[in-house]
């Protein structure tokens, strides 16, 4: 990895941890991308961690992750997925929902881990889309968001939309 660039692209998928977001799907989504980067022998990938105000953000087990900058920070990313946990919906404020649907104006591939679809319904940008959403979630996410389609499925990749339900979504629950 530390050999010069070849000169190729280098792409961005930056990473929106919102609070409460799951550490252990977003460490397998960034270490498969880093996995990619070394088995490649040079960086295809960058991984930016954003926040919505810059300040670190307290995962579900308390542990923080200190991101490379705030929302405001970033006028554009060309592929952005939100990642958040168990209770997504008080964090989804005025700014979250107006970065995400200027990112989607300009054209960017917008994602979710585990229930940052909430993320992208509340802002309007998975209307008529599919999107892999933690199973425990789904319930509540069409109850919220009826115009768009969640899947029990692990992945989704449908025109400009990714969806992850997590990490190991069916070996998180409580009542397993």
């Amino acid at each position: 990895m530390d050999r010069p660039d070849d000169g190729a692209p280098v792409e961005e998928i930056g990473f929106l941890l919102l609070p409460q977001f799951p550490i252990y799907a977003t460490i397998l989504a960034l270490e498969a991308l880093r996995i990619a980067n070394q088995c490649a022998g040079r960086r295809l990938f960058r991984t930016p961690l954003f926040s919505v105000d810059g300040k670190p953000v307290r995962a579900t087990n308390g542990m923080e992750l200190k991101p490379d900058r705030g929302i405001g920070e970033v006028p554009f990313c060309p592929t952005v997925i939100v990642v958040a946990g168990n209770e997504p919906l008080p964090h989804l404020g005025r700014a979250v929902l107006g970065w995400l649907r200027r990112l989607d104006r300009h054209g960017a591939v917008l994602g979710a881990i585990d229930t940052g679809a909430f993320a992208l319904a509340r802002a309007g940008l998975l209307d008529g889309h599919k999107v892999a959403v933690h199973w425990e979630a789904i319930p509540l996410f069409r109850e919220h968001f009826p115009e768009a389609e969640p899947v029990e499925q692990l992945w989704t990749f449908e025109r400009n939309r990714l969806g992850c339900a997590g990490g190991s979504p069916r070996s998180t629950s409580c009542s397993n």
